[in-house]
């Protein structure tokens, strides 16, 4: 197969590009809120005012995409950061979550992790049979008041 990129159709996607890195700095700058940790994202964004993690892992095999685990770079966290959790995720045990607060709390950084008795991994995936309403509008509310709480409007 042989495609052929034209110089406009190249500029164009130069321009593209320049605009999505424009939106994606601006995002960083802010908040951010992820169905997994991203916590090289969340250590590595100096402008970063507030983060919520929804159910990620925080201690793993590292892999290629993801060297470290978010346990690993609580000392290089640069924005405080919410936790909503699951106590019956099969996949982030509870003792996990312990570790993680721990390690917040060793390394002076402003965070919190809740953890909802009863509640699956995926609760907040309302396409899932996982999701739970009552747990997903309280982990929704108290997302937006963190963000609103951390200067995040």
């Amino acid at each position: 197969v042989s495609v052929r990129v034209t110089r406009e159709t190249e500029n164009s996607l130069q321009r593209e590009i320049a605009a999505t890195s424009r939106l994606v700095e601006q995002f960083r700058s802010t908040r951010t809120q992820s169905f997994t940790m991203m916590a090289r994202l969340i250590a590595d964004a100096p402008k970063l005012k507030a983060a919520v993690a929804w159910y990620g892992p925080f201690i793993g095999q590292p892999t290629a995409e993801r060297p470290k685990n978010p346990i690993d770079v609580v000392k290089d966290l640069k924005a405080p950061v919410l936790g909503l959790y699951g106590e019956a995720d099969g996949g982030i045990p509870v003792d996990t979550v312990v570790q993680m607060r721990q390690a917040l709390a060793a390394a002076n950084k402003k965070g919190e992790i809740i953890l909802y008795p009863d509640t699956p991994h995926a609760f907040n995936a309302d396409y899932r049979p996982s999701y739970r309403e009552q747990q997903a509008q309280d982990a929704w509310a108290k997302m937006l008041f963190w963000f609103r709480k951390n200067g995040v409007a």
